[in-house]
């Protein structure tokens, strides 16, 4: 148990001082009787209260324990309020504080009533106060000012009935124990939030040192794999340039054709690692939009060529020449998505659109669309084209090779970059992935916006 957690004692204990023997011994027997039956009512014979808090459970049932048991006092009394201090100061001591003090306001010779509670409230500030007397020298304000709080004092005009007594010290008792209580509950629950928070500290830094770890294995690895990897296409592509028989040419051209394969699968399985462990890094910058257009049609001409698939690239009106973005990571989105369409279109061709969407001040939204007429997905999978390595058709005589990673990558830099992807596909109808992205508008664009504001027309390139 944390030093902060109070032990809450099972019985009330109860402090009074008073200068008269005969109302001490009152006391003494009114909270040692059930129902104060037994006591002098001759002392305490009448009610008469001034309270200055409104507890309507003060002289009601809830002034009982919650098991209904009639409550068990401890009683100190004390003939002097410098005895009741000590008797405080010795009962805080031995971690046995009292919850109720009945104080007579005048106790002659010593010190007065008002001054043992004062002192009382600085010793224990949950001690309920209770000042007794036949007629005060002060205010009810006044009083409540100089010992508060005013929720834990009470007057009480003698002379007063013995009922009057018990009721008050078992009610104030009760509510004594109730913030005892929830003030150890709440001891513990800060003790256990710290200790929680220090152990999610604890993973915090464990894992940030993983992540560093998982950081400097992809540095290395990607330097590791890649260096063999352009040293085996490089020297194909060497020996592609001597004198080869076609049989020799046939086997180097498979091999420089399976090294290329291989570095991508690399690519695509680094940048799936770095995206899961939140190692992939973003770099906007600006950059010219129909040159990424013009670097895709050159990479891909040659491919929808040999594969006699026509093709439409489309520049849709108001889209900006220069904007602000990743484009390494678009690029590579693109080049996945058009890849993808290769590979599932045996007939007729591919379109790709850039459309302007939406601008709000300095951010575009540019839509790009790559649209096939292959062999299309059903609905059911179109969810699941977007997990891991995952394919449409998963048999083993799948026509179609690939790690399944290129469209998992796209979604999850696409929403890294906040922006979207969509598809539109059924079987035999061809595919539609549109991607949706928000970019930056450039510095030279902003300088042009200026200088001559106006929409840019459309242009289509076709082959």
């Amino acid at each position: 148990m944390d030093d902060r957690t109070e032990k809450t004692p099972r019985s009330v204990r109860v402090l009074f001082a008073d200068d008269e023997p005969a109302i001490l011994e009152t006391y003494r027997c009114v909270l040692a009787s059930p129902t104060g039956v037994h006591a002098p009512l001759e002392v305490l014979d009448s009610i008469s209260a001034a309270l200055f808090y409104d507890d309507a459970a003060l002289f009601g049932n809830d002034a009982a324990p919650p098991d209904g048991r009639p409550p068990d006092f401890e009683v100190t009394c004390c003939t002097q309020g410098d005895e009741a201090l000590h008797a405080a100061e010795a009962a805080a001591a031995d971690n046995a504080p009292f919850a109720v003090a009945f104080l007579d306001m005048h106790m002659p010779p010593g010190s007065d009533g008002l001054w043992t509670a004062r002192r009382l409230r600085a010793l224990s500030p949950d001690l309920h106060i209770v000042i007794v007397s036949g007629c005060l020298d002060i205010g009810l304000k006044e009083l409540a000012r100089q010992v508060p709080p005013p929720d834990k004092l009470i007057y009480l005009q003698k002379p007063c009935h013995c009922d009057e007594i018990r009721q008050l010290a078992a009610a104030c008792g009760a509510r004594w124990r109730v913030e005892r209580e929830l003030r150890s509950s709440r001891a513990q629950l800060e003790t256990l939030v710290e200790r929680r928070t220090a152990d999610l500290k604890k993973a915090l830094e464990a894992a940030q040192a993983a992540g560093e770890v998982k950081r400097q294995f992809l540095a290395m690895m990607n330097h590791e794999l890649r260096t063999p990897m352009n040293g085996i296409i490089g020297t194909t592509q060497l020996l592609m340039a001597t004198a080869l028989n076609e049989e020799q040419r046939a086997y180097v051209g498979s091999t420089y054709r399976c090294s290329l394969s291989l570095l991508s699968l690399l690519d695509d399985i680094l940048d799936f690692v770095k995206i899961n462990t939140g190692t992939l890094e973003l770099n906007a910058t600006d950059f010219d939009l129909p040159a990424l257009c013009r670097t895709l049609e050159r990479v891909f001409k040659p491919r929808f060529d040999q594969k006699g698939l026509s093709w439409k690239l489309t520049v849709g009106p108001g889209v900006p020449t220069m904007v602000k973005g990743d484009l390494l990571r678009l690029r590579q989105v693109l080049t996945n998505l058009i890849s993808n369409a290769l590979k599932f279109t045996e007939h007729g061709g591919i379109d790709i659109g850039v459309a302007l969407t939406g601008q709000r001040g300095r951010r575009t939204m540019l839509e790009f669309a790559v649209t096939d007429t292959g062999i299309g997905i059903p609905p059911e999978k179109h969810a699941a084209v977007f997990e891991p390595f995952t394919q449409v058709d998963a048999s083993t005589t799948r026509g179609h090779g690939g790690s399944g990673l290129g469209l998992a990558f796209s979604r999850s830099v696409i929403e890294r970059m906040d922006g979207r992807i969509e598809l539109e596909s059924r079987p035999g109808e061809g595919s539609t992935f549109r991607v949706i992205l928000p970019f930056a508008q450039a510095a030279e664009s902003a300088k042009e916006a200026q200088a001559a504001p106006g929409e840019k027309s459309g242009a289509t390139a076709t082959g």
